[in-house]
């Protein structure tokens, strides 16, 4: 703090004191949106949720209410902080549709 303050005041800006917090190694920190939990950086938990639930129902249980540049767009977003999570999840409805389009074919 003694070393960023100077610095910013140079540039022409502060530190609001009343937003400032301390966070420790202990406990998983949460910075716009984003988790930082000891030292790896994720969604977090509750958005990985609400995305899965969006992808099954948009593909399996084909709901056209939701908006697929919305839902595109929070892939993206995720992807560029766990590319693997969205890849394992990309290829679990994969999966998925293959083997219900296949069960659907048999019965015809």
């Amino acid at each position: 703090k003694d070393f960023i303050t100077p610095l910013l005041q140079d540039s022409g800006f502060f530190l609001n004191t009343k937003k400032e917090r301390y966070y420790t190694g202990k406990k998983k920190m949460v910075i716009t949106g984003l988790v930082l939990n000891s030292g790896h950086l994720t969604v977090g938990k509750r958005r990985k949720k609400k995305i899965r639930s969006a992808l099954y129902h948009y593909f399996i249980k084909k709901d056209n209410t939701l908006n697929e540049n919305q839902l595109t767009g929070h892939l993206a977003f995720i992807y560029n902080i766990e590319p693997d999570y969205v890849q394992k999840t990309i290829n679990k409805y994969k999966t998925r549709l293959i083997v219900k389009a296949k069960a659907t074919a048999i019965e015809k």
